[in-house]
């Protein structure tokens, strides 16, 4: 699936398996994500804002100048994935897994 200059408002797709995905120039507002498979994703300036990314598996997904705004994203998986320039302000990352991932200009702000 491609998503392309998009503005996504309290969509859900939860549980859904959009492995590959390619997300461009999108921002999702107050969308329901968690447990979704976005394994091998692409995400390219891409903002989320008051998502629920609970348990969402991005494993081995690039991510380049992407923001997570007031975001939960607890038991996230980012293992092997490379961040770039990405950006997580007042988000919920408990137990969030990084591990083997990139990360390059990556900030954490107001985050636990």
């Amino acid at each position: 699936i491609t998503i392309d200059t998009a503005l996504l408002d309290s969509v859900e797709i939860s549980g859904s398996k959009l492995k590959k995905a390619s997300f461009t120039d999108v921002r999702l507002n107050s969308c329901l994500l968690f447990g979704s498979d976005l394994d091998g994703s692409t995400f390219n300036r891409v903002e989320f804002n008051n998502g629920m990314l609970t348990g969402t598996a991005l494993t081995d997904s690039k991510l380049e100048d992407v923001s997570f705004s007031s975001s939960k994203l607890n038991l996230a998986n980012f293992r092997m994935s490379k961040l770039s320039g990405v950006r997580f302000v007042d988000c919920d990352l408990t137990d969030a897994d990084f591990g083997s991932a990139e990360l390059k200009n990556v900030e954490f702000n107001g985050c636990n």
